[in-house]
């Protein structure tokens, strides 16, 4: 599985907008590259996220259950991105 695969597959188990599941991999597929150009940092990772959130998505980041979520899929992604090579 490519760099791209992997990351589509947690943003759709993730599934911040609730998508039904068989859609859930290609609604998020746009934003696969802006996720990985931002994944030098744990820190740049989740400012990425939460813009794509609020205001790509036009979601609310509830505290901490929001906050608490974008911090571990940015550990996923990361602690994973470790594993593979990166195709960027």
């Amino acid at each position: 599985m490519d760099e791209k695969d992997r990351i589509k597959k947690l943003l759709a188990a993730w599934n911040p907008l609730e998508v039904p599941a068989e859609l859930a991999e290609t609604e998020y597929a746009d934003y696969v590259d802006i996720i990985i150009s931002n994944m030098r940092s744990n820190d740049e990772l989740q400012t990425c996220l939460t813009k794509i959130l609020v205001e790509q998505m036009g979601l609310t980041i509830s505290v901490p259950d929001g906050v608490y979520d974008i911090e571990r899929i940015c550990n996923e992604l990361i602690k994973n991105e470790s594993r593979t090579p990166a195709h960027r």
